[in-house]
């Protein structure tokens, strides 16, 4: 059951991860964007009021630079905490929101500004900061309303003393409610739905990189295997060329080499190689060459036997050429084959007779 449940368990963990990723991005981009505006509306505020007030406005610009310095420290202080610094702008928002209302009644940005502030803590906090948020915009709403009813806040202007009736006000907060909700609703849906594509790119970029490198893998594999089966196929062709051509020992002195298949230039070189070896070694005075197992014999094997014939006979070693056939024999008549100094026997009993004889 555990193996079950354990992807579905990294999947969350993958898309809290990337969720929380871009909260973090855009917050940062909101609290900078916040410093330079703060920092703007810090000189001009504070220069308006004392350009009015004079030393009388000393205590709005404390309380200005105070809020400003707070707003900084969220934006470039980075040790307290993505939560920490989002409910301190979520604090800002909320404040900012309700004095807007308070000034501006129905008819100011405030309801607009709030629902700013909702959609923030959902997208910073999620659905729980979502629903807190709701109930805070709720609250102040129904303060202000009750101030206004009870005549301790004044409306600025006889519109907005018209329009901020306990009657609009009610009606006003069930739309703010609804329109909340909805736009809370779409933006939270939506935020999901794009983590979760996120998360499927992910996986499809892991799982593209992880076949890529499966991939490179085998090549290796496949790679190593044609190495090492080259490396034993050369090893096999040694030991056929080593073997197919043995060199028997008739009597002292004497050996017989049997050849048989196709003689191309690998085979003559190796065999060169192994006779003048031999002969070299083991003190052999007369080589036996027997060709009755070549198939085919032409002016290139004759040029081959003519050129080990001469090369063993620097060694002192002499040559007798046997299994000659009478197909053969035409054959190397009709080429004009070299044939001066080979001798030939009709068999090789019939070339250790005439050794024997000779000695």
């Amino acid at each position: 059951m555990s193996s079950l449940h354990t992807p579905r368990l990294r999947d969350a963990t993958d898309i809290r991860q990337i969720a929380l990723g871009w909260r973090i991005r855009v917050l940062n981009i909101v609290l900078r964007i916040g410093a330079a505006l703060g920092l703007l509306a810090l000189l001009g505020g504070s220069w308006a009021d004392l350009r009015a007030n004079g030393a009388a406005a000393m205590p709005h610009v404390v309380a200005y630079a105070a809020i400003y310095g707070l707003i900084a420290f969220a934006a470039f202080v980075h040790k307290i905490g993505f939560t920490a610094r989002a409910i301190l702008l979520l604090a800002f928002a909320a404040s900012m929101s309700t004095l807007f209302l308070a000034l501006g009644g129905l008819g100011g940005p405030g309801r607009i500004l709030f629902i700013g502030f909702v959609v923030s803590a959902t997208l910073f906090l999620g659905h729980r900061g979502g629903v807190a948020a709701i109930g805070v915009m709720a609250i102040i709403m129904i303060i202000i309303a009750g101030l206004i009813d009870q005549g301790l806040l004044e409306s600025s202007t006889q519109w907005q003393a018209n329009i901020d009736t306990r009657l609009l006000w009610a009606s006003a907060l069930i739309v703010q409610l609804i329109v909340v909700s909805i736009a809370t609703a779409s933006f939270s849906f939506l935020f999901r739905q794009m983590t979760t594509l996120a998360v499927s790119a992910v996986e499809s970029a892991s799982q593209a990189e992880g076949s890529s490198r499966l991939a490179e893998e085998r090549a290796d594999a496949l790679e190593a295997q044609a190495i090492c089966l080259l490396a034993t196929e050369q090893q096999l062709r040694d030991l056929v060329h080593a073997l197919e051509t043995p060199a028997v020992q008739l009597a002292d002195g004497v050996l017989l080499v049997p050849l048989v298949g196709v003689i191309d230039q690998a085979r003559v070189d190796t065999l060169l190689c192994r006779l003048l070896k031999t002969v070299s070694e083991g003190r052999t005075h007369l080589m036996i060459i027997d060709i009755a197992g070549v198939p085919a014999v032409d002016g290139r094997v004759a040029a081959v036997l003519f050129q080990i014939t001469e090369a063993l006979r620097l060694l002192g070693c002499e040559t007798v050429i046997t299994g000659i056939n009478p197909d053969v024999a035409t054959t190397l008549v009709s080429l004009n084959a070299r044939m001066d100094g080979i001798m030939t026997a009709r068999s090789p009993q019939d070339a250790l007779a005439l050794n024997l004889q000779g000695a």
